[in-house]
């Protein structure tokens, strides 16, 4: 997994810094935000994969990945949406927007996370 960067959008700095360690250990590059720059930070660097949160400081995760897939340049990088909400109804937009994973922060295992970061940067 070296030299493969990702964004990591979330507003909680525990996550961030969590994530960020874990990522970093396996070789990769993590970029972070809480929201309102999150866009143009994906337009730069082009990541390899982005995870981000729904709730977000200035904007939401989900006009972040809209406005993603209607990017030709941005549309094929793989989202992970890494959210506290588990309703149905955000579960349902993830899918229609065409999300890699969706997860719910209180119910998902660091490995699970590392095992789909690990999956989707292999293909």
């Amino acid at each position: 997994m070296e030299n493969k960067t990702i964004i990591f959008i979330d507003r909680d700095e525990f996550f961030r810094k969590l994530y960020k360690n874990k990522f970093e250990k396996k070789g990769m590059e993590v970029i972070q935000d809480k929201g309102r720059e999150s866009l143009e930070k994906i337009k730069e660097n082009k990541p390899d994969l982005v995870i981000t949160d729904v709730i977000l400081n200035g904007t939401d995760g989900f006009s972040i990945i809209e406005d993603m897939k209607e990017d030709e340049e941005l549309s094929d990088i793989p989202v992970i949406v890494f959210t506290s909400l588990s309703q149905e109804t955000d579960k349902k937009n993830a899918e229609e927007l065409g999300v890699d994973a969706y997860f719910v922060k209180q119910d998902v295992q660091i490995s699970e996370m590392m095992n789909k970061v690990t999956e989707l940067l292999s293909s």
